[in-house]
Formats: structure tokens, C-alpha cells, sequence
């Protein structure tokens, strides 16, 4: 619930917001001449706070490889701290690697001692800062110290994996601690729940999308349009981790399956998966392409810098889940998805026909179907897309509006907590 706020205090906000200083605390973030975009979203929210005037800094663990410190184009300031000596041992942050899957014993070892050195650097640049804004609820925990110490203002976004693996207890004491927490995944089910186990003072606010699509189409899709100009490009966006089919239910393995129907059926279609992930994932997808004889209609494109520009050509997307970072970026480019019939999905604004099509989860069957009826009704599928963006406008932002929704309500809990 937004703070009220007296008129006679606008003037303040309006001081308050030419000078605001933010700082942002997360376990990763992108490192774009190093060709890592891990956590790509907490960029569009730096993006949107610099855009509309706060001095951003983004504090996170360092890797090897990458620059201790780094001022963006944007103006935002990247603060990559070291937690291990020798420096070229550090093991717990790897690019591409989630926080909860170590990999090895030396990174495991080390996440205490990472944990640590964040509370020290976290307090030490707080000082420099009118609010927190913590990625995850963990993040949120290390930055207690210096909320109370310092008296600093604390706003935490969750997002998903903190929620399933912290235990219940401790992310409820972290929502009670902050001074408020960002409501960003609208009614869905999955975030309807977490409000009631999780009691705070919840502000809704949009997501922030970082729209920086290109106008030249890339190279890959080209090259497609070039050897058929009727192709239907289907793109399947996202990481490549055994949690996307397991518990999310996504075709990661069964979109290859489906191309060797469709070919078999005549139809002028193309597949293209953007993005990485496990190695024995990516292996599999291999061997699959191979053994279904689809390589000349399946393409592993890799990790993009600009994934949204190949958005911008594909014809339908997959790899979104509600209001997950895929979801947001296909609907602010107005490019229609097909999604799958799990909980989070159906108990939210999306709607099978109006806005998404919808399919059921591990049915090959369906899914060739549900294909097969978008590359048939090409016009009504392009209508999809754009009705996917209206609808969604009220969650999903692009970044420089985005960003001055979000400090508007900084200001508020600054002024709040100064009172």
C-alpha cells in the first residue's frame, strides 16, 4: 500500500528526487564487454532510476575476469567487491551460475565468507546512499545491519528463488524488517500466497522492462527470412536449467520434438533458442536436434547481449512463466506466447485466446497443435501480441517510466522515515 502524502510536502519530493542516491544490492549483475547478462532485469531498474535522474549504485560480488569498478553509459556506477584471497580462486560467483547451485565444494565454502564481506561493503557504501533497494530477500538480510546502524531505507524485491529455498521463518522476519517490499507480480496466485505468509508493507509497482531493441533484424534471423520468406519463427527464451522442466513445466526438450512433427507435416517454420545453461542440457538438446533430424529448422543461437531485438522478429514466444523477466519482455514487444497450464499462469491476468495461448504442460500433442494453429492464423496471432501489451501495460513498464513510478514511492518512505 502506497504512502499518503500532504501537498505541502511536494516540494520537498521534488528536491528529494533530483538528488536521490540509490543503491543497489544484488548477488549479480550483467557485465556487457564481458558478454555476461546474468540478472539483466536489475540493469533495467538501474536504468530506469538513472533515467529519470537518481545517482545509481549497483554493489555486487566480483568474478574473475571482471572490473572492480565500471561507470556505465547510462551513468550507473557497478561496485564489484572481492570476498577471497587468491582473488583468482573465487568460486561462489560464476557468471551464468545461479547462487544456489555452487557446482563445487570451494564454492560452497565460500558463500558464508561472501555473505560477510557483502554486510561489510553493504554498510560501508550505505553511507552514500537515501535507500536500499535489496534483490532478493538474502540480499535484504545482509543489508539489515546497515538499515538499523545507519538508518537507512530498506526495500527488498523478491523473486522467486529466495522464496522457495530461504526457510519460511527467516523470509518472514525479512519482509517484517524492511521498510517496504516492492509487489511487482500482480494477482497471481504465487504472489497472493507469499503476501499472506509473508506480512509487510507492500508497494505495487510495475516491473521495469528495458526496452533497447534494435531496428536491424539479427544476423540468424536473416539469414532464415532469406532461405524462406514465409518462415514462422518460434523462439524459446530463457536459462537453461532442469528447474524449467521440472517445476516449471516448460518444453525445453519437447520443442525439438515438436519441429520434427511439424516438418514432417510441410510446414515453413523455424525454431530458435536464445540463451545457456547446464552443460548436460545443452548437450541433450544436441543429441535431440541430431537424433529427430531437425538441425536445418532448429538453432541454438546462444546467449544474446540483445535479446530483445530478436524478440522484436520472432513470431510467437515461448519460455515465460506469469510475470517472469521472459513474460515481460515478449509483451512489451507486443509479440504474442504461448504458456502453460500451471497455477501461476492461469491464476493471473493472462487469458487463453485473448491475450496468450495456452497449452497443456508435457503434451507434445498439444503443443504441435497449438503451434500449427498460430502459424495458420497468422494475423490473429499478431492481434494476440498487441492485446498481450495492452492488457499487461498496468504491470509491465518500460524502464524510464518504470523508474520514476518506483522513486516516487522512495521518496515517500524517505520522508517517512526522516519525519
Amino acid at each position: 500500500m502506497a504512502l499518503e502524502i500532504l501537498p505541502g510536502e511536494l516540494v520537498i519530493l521534488a528536491t528529494m528526487q533530483e538528488d536521490m542516491k540509490i543503491l543497489i544490492c544484488t548477488f549479480s549483475f550483467p557485465y556487457f564487454h564481458g558478454n555476461v547478462f546474468d540478472s539483466r532485469f536489475v540493469y533495467g531498474e538501474a536504468a530506469g532510476y538513472a533515467a529519470n535522474g537518481a545517482q545509481v549504485t549497483v554493489l555486487t560480488p566480483h568474478f574473475p575476469g571482471s572490473p572492480i569498478e565500471e561507470t556505465l553509459d547510462s551513468g550507473i556506477r557497478v561496485i564489484r567487491f572481492r570476498y577471497f584471497f587468491p582473488f583468482s580462486l573465487q568460486r561462489a560467483r560464476v557468471p551464468g551460475k545461479p547462487l544456489y547451485n555452487p557446482g563445487s565444494l570451494l564454492a560452497l565454502l565460500q558463500l558464508p565468507i561472501l555473505c560477510l564481506v557483502f554486510v561489510f561493503n553493504i554498510f560501508r557504501y550505505a553511507g552514500q546512499a537515501n535507500i536500499i533497494h535489496a534483490q532478493w530477500t538474502l540480499t535484504a538480510l545482509l543489508a539489515l545491519p546497515a538499515k538499523w546502524l545507519r538508518r537507512k531505507t530498506l526495500v527488498v524485491t523478491a523473486r522467486g528463488s529466495d522464496i522457495r529455498l530461504l526457510p519460511q521463518w527467516l523470509n518472514r522476519f525479512i519482509f517484517r524488517c524492511v521498510d517496504a517490499a516492492i509487489d511487482c507480480f500482480g494477482p497471481t496466485s504465487w504472489n497472493l500466497e507469499n503476501k499472506e505468509r509473508f506480512p509487510s508493507n507492500y508497494i505495487e509497482l510495475p516491473h521495469m522492462v528495458l526496452n533497447d531493441s534494435g531496428d536491424e533484424m539479427p544476423v540468424e534471423l536473416s539469414a532464415i527470412r532469406e532461405k524462406d520468406p514465409d518462415a514462422f519463427i518460434i523462439m524459446y527464451t530463457g536459462r537453461f536449467h532442469p528447474i524449467k522442466v521440472e517445476e516449471n513445466k516448460l518444453p525445453l526438450f519437447d520443442l525439438v520434438r515438436c519441429a520434427a512433427i511439424l516438418k514432417k507435416q510441410g510446414h515453413h517454420f523455424h525454431i530458435v533458442y536464445i540463451g545457456e545453461g547446464e552443460p548436460q542440457i545443452m548437450q541433450q538438446l544436441e543429441l535431440l536436434i541430431t537424433e529427430n533430424a531437425v538441425s536445418d529448422c532448429v538453432t541454438l543461437a546462444g546467449r544474446k547481449t540483445d535479446v530483445m531485438t530478436y524478440m522484436r522478429y520472432c513470431d510467437i514466444g515461448l519460455g515465460g512463466i506469469a510475470f517472469n523477466g521472459v513474460s515481460q519482455e515478449y509483451t512489451i514487444n507486443a509479440k504474442p506466447q504461448i504458456l502453460f497450464e500451471t497455477e501461476d499462469n492461469l491464476n493471473s491476468p493472462w487469458v487463453d485466446g485473448k491475450n496468450v495461448l495456452f497449452a497443456t504442460p508435457e503434451n507434445l500433442d498439444d503443443l504441435t497443435e497449438r503451434l500449427v494453429w498460430a502459424m495458420e492464423h497468422r494475423k490473429e496471432i499478431e492481434m494476440l501480441g498487441q492485446q498481450s501489451a495492452e492488457d499487461m501495460k498496468i504491470y509491465f513498464a518500460e524502464s524510464r517510466e518504470g523508474g520514476g513510478k518506483y522513486m516516487e514511492e522512495f521518496e515517500k518512505l524517505i520522508l517517512a522515515k526522516s519525519a
